[in-house]
């Protein structure tokens, strides 16, 4: 929504009649040392952001470096899981303890890329729910996705009409 007059202040989007540290109404006084952002004629989405939604994306490895110098509302991060072995569910450990990532993404799509088999799958959802974490999947399925991505290059179909194309909806 566009709103005309917009404060976003400690995670907290003000528009004409909120409620801010207790008080509502529209002159809210705001305590000192607030960050204060002023919005008006900004795009302004309060509730948050879809979950799996990029924006940008730093480095590997510098997430929070990263999205703190820019961020001025609440974030989280989530980890790709593309290969499956002992040390990445070591790493899932020290990620969730150390560093406060609390979501992985899981891809039943890219085959011979990103692809997780069923097995490794049930693997990663255990070690994600005996961490407390949330698990989102990238629900594709990868093998249909390759077999029709293979049959719509044999027709010479080679832009980018081809993803569309290679994802049918029955």
């Amino acid at each position: 929504m566009v709103v005309e007059e917009v404060l976003v202040v400690v995670m907290v989007v003000v528009v004409v009649v909120v409620m801010v540290f207790g008080q509502i109404g529209e002159n809210l006084i705001v305590p000192g040392g607030v960050k204060v952002i002023e919005a008006q004629g900004r795009m302004v989405m309060p509730g948050g952001i879809d979950v799996h939604t990029r924006f940008q994306m730093p480095d590997r490895g510098m997430w929070r470096e990263w999205a703190d110098s820019k961020s001025c509302c609440d974030y989280s991060l989530h980890v790709d899981i593309t290969e499956w072995h002992k040390g990445i569910q070591e790493e899932m450990e020290s990620l969730v303890k150390d560093h406060g990532v609390n979501s992985f993404l899981v891809y039943l799509a890219y085959k011979d890329a990103f692809q997780l088999s069923d097995s490794e799958m049930y693997e990663v959802f255990s070690v994600i729910r005996d961490l407390g974490a949330v698990a989102q999947v990238h629900a594709e399925n990868g093998d249909i996705i390759a077999e029709e991505q293979r049959r719509i290059l044999e027709l010479g179909i080679t832009g980018p009409e081809g993803h569309a194309l290679s994802r049918p909806e029955e």
